[in-house]
């Protein structure tokens, strides 16, 4: 038989050589072809597989052999290499989906505690700012050693005209002024405010609507020695509150907006007098049913509208 690295003679043909031949002798006599795998494909296709991927060559070069068992027993080696590989393949893409489910579970898990933290900072900075309705903000008073601070919340309400009890006030104390930034820390060297707390709410909102009414209130007016420096008293404001009415004076002033003030510790701004929110006159408590003035139709600048807010056991009317 003359195979392609040499002859052999009839006393060295192995029995598969026998079956070789026979095999094609069967095959050259029958009328069916059987396909022929071109060399040069098979060359070029393992080639590829030798070919080194990104962890190291696909497979391992096989080794030149010149018997047909070791031959088909080589292919074999490669078969399995080849399905080795591409088992690995497979278990790396089943665990980088998985990686890709738990990352996208995840992602989900993340932006619904960022919405849980969120909603509960705005609880809690509501709950926060409802324990101080009873405290009024004091500032520009300026700092003495011995400072007696209820003798000026009584000056305060003497020179606004409003009588103020002993048992009105719970307590009475400075504390550091909240700043947003460190440069208007630095920048600010004023006095730290007074909080007063009040034992009602109602006395607190009395006092504070006295003071509103005097306007430009200042530390001579109430005796304070030194030249005179602006006094304002208001609500006691959360941290957030206050930075909210700082971006509000800064949205009034890019706008034009006519009116910014502060009611039970509410931020509220207006462009014009001529509309109002029912948060402005009446608190959660009431039921409001409006009946607005038509500017168009009645040609007025004020009146002809009416509101009438309804309690449990109050009611209360404004006229427009």
């Amino acid at each position: 038989m003359d195979l392609r690295h040499g002859t052999k003679d009839a006393g060295s043909i192995s029995p598969l050589d026998r079956k070789t031949d026979a095999l094609s002798e069967e095959t050259a006599s029958s009328s069916v072809s059987c396909p022929v795998v071109s060399l040069s494909l098979f060359d070029r296709s393992l080639k590829r597989l030798r070919a080194p991927g990104p962890h190291g060559p696909r497979v391992s070069t096989p080794k030149v052999v010149n018997d047909p068992d070791d031959a088909f027993t080589s292919v074999l080696e490669v078969q399995s290499q080849v399905k080795t590989s591409l088992s690995e393949f497979e278990n790396r893409i089943t665990l980088t989906e998985k990686k890709v489910a738990t990352m996208t579970t995840l992602s989900k898990s993340l932006d619904e505690a960022h919405e849980t933290i969120k909603r509960l900072v705005t609880e809690n900075d509501s709950n926060k700012q409802f324990s101080m309705m009873n405290n009024l903000e004091i500032s520009g008073i300026p700092y003495a050693k011995g400072e007696n601070l209820l003798t000026v919340l009584r000056n305060i309400s003497t020179k606004v005209g409003y009588s103020l009890g002993d048992s009105d006030v719970d307590v009475i104390h400075r504390v550091r002024r909240f700043h947003s930034d460190q440069s208007e820390t630095q920048k600010n060297n004023r006095p730290p405010a007074v909080i007063v707390r009040f034992t009602q709410r109602r006395r607190k909102n009395e006092l504070l609507a006295a003071v509103r009414a005097r306007r430009g209130l200042t530390t001579a007016d109430i005796g304070l020695p030194g030249p005179a420096a602006t006094v304002y008293v208001g609500d006691h404001l959360t941290p957030a509150n206050k930075l909210l009415l700082k971006q509000a004076r800064q949205l009034r002033l890019q706008h034009n907006y006519t009116f910014l003030w502060i009611r039970d510790c509410k931020i509220f701004i207006r462009k014009t007098e001529q509309n109002f929110y029912d948060g402005e006159f009446f608190d959660n408590s009431f039921d409001v049913f409006r009946s607005d003035r038509s500017a168009e139709e009645s040609g007025a600048a004020r009146g002809g509208g009416a509101a009438v807010a309804t309690g449990l056991a109050r009611a209360a009317a404004c006229s427009l």
